[in-house]
């Protein structure tokens, strides 16, 4: 588990003192330079750590220099995904997005997404589940395919796509 600090300075320049403070504490900014306790900052607003006494220590200073909002919480890192899924993400967005010139016309899509396990029709190159925004999707190029189930009882649904009537 690591600690996040977010710092805001209402638009403005932070005090060079911070820069100082943090410089003598170890953490470089600009680079993901390691803190002396195993922490990281970057572009001096965002600083992670391991210790939340450091990350406290740190929030602190920064309220006493004037800084406007400060957010301190704990976050997982989570593991990138596999290989495979990263390159099929990154040539959909290549193909979408990467285009030069005018759109291609719209021509309807089927779009499933792996998430919510629901198909769905958009009328253009889908990056992503139009319904909750998953990039987990597959998707081709048509629509919708539509199945028209038998009329009757269960029992006579089952019997018609079971067994053949034969009749001599």
């Amino acid at each position: 588990m690591k600690i996040i600090l977010i710092v805001e300075w209402s638009g403005a320049r932070p005090p060079t003192k911070w820069y100082n403070w943090l410089s003598s504490l170890g953490i470089q900014v600009g680079d993901e330079t390691p803190l002396r306790s195993g922490g990281k900052a970057l572009q001096g607003g965002i600083l992670f750590f391991d210790n939340l006494s450091q990350a406290r220590a740190v929030a602190l200073l920064a309220e006493n220099m004037g800084a406007s909002s400060i957010k301190l919480g704990k976050f997982s890192e989570i593991s990138p995904l596999a290989e495979k899924a990263k390159a099929e993400m990154s040539e959909r967005f290549e193909q979408t997005l990467g285009r030069r010139g005018r759109p291609p016309l719209p021509s309807p899509y089927t779009v499933t997404c792996m998430d919510e396990m629901e198909t769905f029709e958009v009328n253009h190159q889908p990056l992503f589940c139009p319904s909750c925004g998953s990039f987990s999707v597959n998707f081709r190029e048509g629509t919708k395919d539509r199945f028209k189930t038998p009329e009757g009882t269960m029992l006579q649904i089952w019997l018609t796509t079971r067994f053949q009537q034969v009749t001599v």
